[in-house]
């Protein structure tokens, strides 16, 4: 929609009531000027969402006047709007959300955000977003071993792909069940311990680890791959083998190590996905 589509909307005087319509109306105002005018969310010093706006900004209104139902005219004084809040930017982790979406969906690039993406098909394939697959929701309880959606899921309102596809907050919750799960499995097995540290890469560069690091690597390739290659860096055995066209060792671990180097400089704000 437009700038003057939705100004248009805004002289409905439904707008200005306050009535189910009236929330209804303004908040699809509101959406159509957050897609229009996206920006980054915007925080304190404590993470926490800014007043400047639910999503970091805040849409200007010019005065205008309206026409009310008794034929006479009112003339509205220009305002600020917030703007409404989309659904990873309502999670204490936004900014890390965004840079796993840029990389899995091209989140920021298509009209919905990426979240009615899917790649691939049956056990291999990756839904909305965050491009989980399902192995991942298996580990967080969501799917089963076929590939159905369990009664944990069902319960929050997914039966089929497409119930996950149409839902952004279902698809950030999934998100938080699978990264918790699998931050529990690191701290199990103690690779969580190495925080603020760092291993010599397979071409021996060094690999800085940090928690934010650890659960974009996790993401991208799961838990178990990821305490493989730290076993396999600690014993400082030989760089494994390149097979071109396969999904080897080395190609794995080259992708764990690309993302503990890029998102350490990624905060991951308390609690993190504790």
């Amino acid at each position: 929609m437009s700038d003057t589509d939705l100004r248009e909307l805004m002289r409905d005087p439904q707008y200005w009531r306050r009535s189910p319509e009236g929330d209804a109306l303004r908040a699809k105002v509101a959406r159509g000027f957050s897609e229009r005018y996206p920006g980054p969310m915007r925080r304190d010093a404590t993470g926490r969402q800014s007043d400047s706006g639910a999503d970091g900004h805040v849409v200007h209104v010019r005065s205008y006047s309206r026409r009310e139902q008794d034929g006479g005219t009112h003339t509205v004084r220009a305002h600020d709007r917030r703007a409404v809040a989309r659904a990873w930017e309502r999670q204490p982790n936004a900014g890390w959300r965004v840079e796993i979406a840029r990389e899995e969906s091209s989140g920021g690039s298509r009209p919905d955000h990426g979240y009615g993406l899917t790649r691939g098909s049956g056990d291999t394939r990756a839904l909305g977003r965050y491009q989980l697959q399902p192995t991942a929701l298996r580990d967080a309880g969501w799917m089963d071993e076929q590939g159905n959606w369990t009664r944990l899921a069902n319960a929050a309102g997914v039966r089929t792909d497409a119930d996950f596809l149409s839902n952004p907050d279902i698809q950030e919750r999934a998100l938080n069940e699978v990264m918790r799960k699998f931050r529990e499995r690191l701290e199990r097995n103690g690779w969580l311990q190495s925080v603020g540290t760092s291993v010599v890469g397979v071409n021996g560069q060094t690999i800085p680890v940090s928690e934010s690091g650890l659960m974009a690597a996790a993401h991208r390739q799961g838990p178990t791959a990821l305490a493989r290659y730290f076993r396999h860096r600690q014993a400082g055995l030989p760089k494994p083998a390149n097979i071109p066209g396969s999904r080897t060792d080395l190609s794995v671990f080259n992708a764990i190590e690309d993302r503990l180097t890029r998102f350490s400089q990624v905060a991951l704000p308390a609690p993190g996905f504790r």
